[in-house]
């Protein structure tokens, strides 16, 4: 009898893409919103239940509302995958999201909620609309962006340590171009683009209300 031969080790591409999936698996844009936008209500919020109301009123325009649209649009036909892979199929997703951040806004002001998390839905809608125009001429790199703008509202409305999540930019941008979902210059541009906007607009606020937080 002769033993099985065993299976060949993985090649260093098979282990690099594998590597690259779960790296673009774990910066998902609906994840790191989710988890920054819970962290920031939180952190804000008097109670837990609060938070809980805040979050859900936050997520659901910001995060809920336009990956609700693009599972629609897929099974009627008029995008061919939910990554929106093709450029051509983003402008309808980026409306969408930009609404449901509008709607984010309205729902927390009315809710009362605390300023800084209407701060970060008008921040995602100022960002989208950004993304927007770009996106009607030139694919740009929403991981590395979402991830970038995140790290750093966090690092300045909730505490320091969150500026340490940059270092894992361009490990994200790394997987975004091995996935061969982007190039270097559309990760470098969404990621500059993001943070620069995210920055200002924050900065403006802690400015206006005069605080140097966190």
């Amino acid at each position: 009898m002769y033993a099985a031969a065993a299976d060949p080790p993985p090649t260093a591409p098979r282990v690099a893409d594998r590597l690259a999936w779960l790296v673009s698996a774990a910066a998902s844009p609906f994840l790191v919103l989710a988890l920054f936008l819970g962290l920031l209500a939180r952190h804000l919020a008097p109670t837990p239940a609060i938070a809980a109301r805040w979050a859900a009123l936050a997520i659901g325009g910001i995060v809920a509302v336009p990956a609700v649209y693009v599972v629609w649009a897929v099974l009627r036909g008029h995008i061919t995958d939910v990554h929106v892979q093709l450029r051509e199929q983003r402008a309808a997703p980026f409306v969408a999201a930009i609404a449901g951040c509008g709607l984010s806004a309205a729902l927390l002001l009315a809710a009362e909620a605390h300023p800084e998390l209407v701060l970060a839905s008008l921040a995602a809608l100022v960002n989208g609309l950004l993304f927007l125009g770009v996106t009607l001429r030139w694919k740009i790199a929403m991981h590395p962006a979402i991830l970038t703008a995140c790290a750093l509202m966090a690092g300045q409305l909730i505490a320091p340590q969150w500026y340490w999540a940059l270092l894992a930019v361009p490990l994200v941008v790394w997987a975004r171009i091995q996935r061969r979902r982007h190039t270097l210059a559309q990760c470098l541009t969404g990621t500059v683009l993001a943070g620069a906007a995210t920055w200002a607009m924050t900065d403006l606020y802690l400015g206006m209300i005069g605080s140097n937080r966190p």
